[in-house]
């Protein structure tokens, strides 16, 4: 896990992190979660509290999506999974869903991946550029 992402979780209050498994399932085939992912989305798990995420970065309240924290999410009914092996790791209150890639070439801090449920035949998901720890550092906690 990279430095900035140890410290994003520590801003969260998150110190203790468990990995997660070392295996998932996606559209019937086994894919290997790499340690550093594992730890990431075991320390996801662990955000207790609900937040608040720019996604569009523009800094105004109304275009804030409130998130629900919950790895591993099954993403095999959307067709960007027949590609490459995403795992969703929060939700939006439009339940759209913020991804991961296994096989990110960086999992000690992977970039993040949205995944609109609105976009159902989309093969892929949309890249900001962004990764996890850039994610966690733009999460604002609800009043």
């Amino acid at each position: 896990m990279s430095p900035e992402l140890q410290e994003a979780f520590s801003k969260l209050g998150i110190s203790k992190i468990q990995a997660v498994g070392d295996k998932v399932m996606i559209r019937g085939k086994e894919h290997e979660i790499k340690v550093p992912l594992a730890e990431i989305l075991g320390g996801l798990k662990s955000i207790q509290k609900q937040y608040y995420y720019d996604y569009f970065l523009l800094k105004s309240p109304q275009d804030y999506f409130h998130l629900r924290f919950q790895p591993i999410l099954d993403l095999s009914e959307y067709p960007c999974t027949e590609k490459f092996p995403y795992v969703g790791f929060a939700l939006n209150q439009y339940d759209s869903y913020f991804a991961v890639r296994l096989d990110d070439p960086s999992p000690e801090d992977p970039k993040t991946y949205f995944i609109d449920h609105d976009d159902f035949d989309g093969t892929e998901p949309r890249d900001k550029d962004v990764r996890i720890s850039e994610f966690l550092n733009l999460l604002m906690e609800l009043p």
